[in-house]
């Protein structure tokens, strides 16, 4: 129920482990436990400021593909992440909006999923790096929040629940390819506020499918997009919504094809377009694909800047409700890419 300090070895095993705080001193080792390791915020550990540190890593942490749980229920710091690489995460904090505040020790690594049951996740500094090997999930709760300042995060997926709120960083946030559910690689049913950041999807590897489903409620705003498949052309990335209007400041497809999935949604870019890579050469890029899916149907386009076509960039023009006003566009660069306009009928 209180504090463990460790200067020698602890070893977890499988056991069931809970304390009030964990201190891994200089020399120490904690061999976690494959299962579940519980700090429940009852220690006695402060920083400078007076503010409670639940878990403190200064030897050695060796997590074991274990769990460590967080149900502290009052404002508190995990220090000195970075110095070893977590495995599962999930915080669990008391009633309230409770602070859970990462380390100020560089870029951390979690090799595994982190779940937001309930609690604020962020960076303990403004420009805290943060990287999620697995899936990173914001329950269904009111409490449930991810506050991403300005540091660069990467996650293999990102979930938010109904009632929770994603505030991305202003810096970047990488969608690196998810290791649970197939396809989805980007979920939200509450909120998601880009800060002005870029979502930046990269992931090629989603499962066992060719496509990632990009899955949200009504007129979800992303900011600045950037999709890269690795310079695997044939890699779907599918916006799905049911009809309603995705806004983009600007967006990159630099390789990868983009589709709407249902067919009747609108892509409003209120900045630039570019498609393909830029400069010579590049990988297969793709907006709206030619199979008539996308383009022969009520997909609507709006482009309130320039439209760049790169080498190996695919422009389909979207075909709209009446075939008319499908696509609106500023304007339109093509430098060594193919235009495809739709024959109306």
């Amino acid at each position: 129920t209180g504090d463990i300090d460790i200067t020698g070895t602890l070893t977890g095993n499988a056991s069931a482990i809970s304390m009030g705080s964990l201190k891994i001193l200089s020399g120490g080792t904690y061999s976690a436990t494959s299962g579940t390791t519980t700090i429940v915020g009852a220690g006695t550990i402060y920083d400078a400021g007076a503010n409670p540190i639940i878990f403190k890593n200064s030897g050695t942490l060796v997590p074991n593909g274990g769990t460590f749980l967080d149900t502290g229920a009052k404002n508190h710091k995990w220090q000195n992440l970075g110095s070893g690489d977590f495995h599962h995460f999930t915080v669990t904090t008391g009633s309230g909006r409770d602070v859970y505040l990462m380390d100020t020790s560089g870029a951390i690594t979690f090799g595994g999923d982190v779940t937001i049951n309930s609690g604020n996740f962020r960076g303990d500094s403004s420009s805290q790096d943060i990287t999620v090997t697995g899936d990173f999930t914001l329950a269904a709760s009111s409490d449930a929040t991810h506050a991403g300042l300005a540091g660069n995060h990467s996650f293999g997926s990102v979930t938010i629940g109904a009632n929770a709120t994603f505030s991305a960083t202003s810096g970047t946030t990488t969608l690196a390819g998810q290791t649970g559910t197939n396809n989805l690689c980007f979920t939200n049913s509450g909120t998601f506020t880009h800060n002005g950041g870029t979502l930046n999807i990269t992931g090629n590897t989603w499962g066992t499918s060719q496509y990632a489903h990009i899955w949200v409620g009504s007129n979800q705003d992303f900011g600045n997009v950037t999709l890269d498949a690795g310079g695997a052309g044939s890699k779907y990335y599918q916006f799905r919504a049911g009809s309603t209007t995705f806004y983009f400041n600007d967006l990159y497809i630099k390789s990868g094809i983009l589709r709407d999935y249902n067919n009747n949604n609108t892509f409003h870019i209120r900045g630039n377009l570019d498609v393909g890579t830029r400069g010579a050469g590049g990988a297969q890029a793709v907006l709206f694909d030619s199979d008539g899916r996308d383009n022969d149907y009520t997909t609507k386009l709006i482009l309130e800047g320039i439209a760049t076509i790169y080498a190996d960039g695919q422009f389909h023009v979207a075909y709209g409700t009446d075939g008319t006003d499908g696509c609106k566009i500023g304007g339109i660069r093509n430098v060594g890419g193919t235009v495809n306009a739709v024959e109306q009928e």
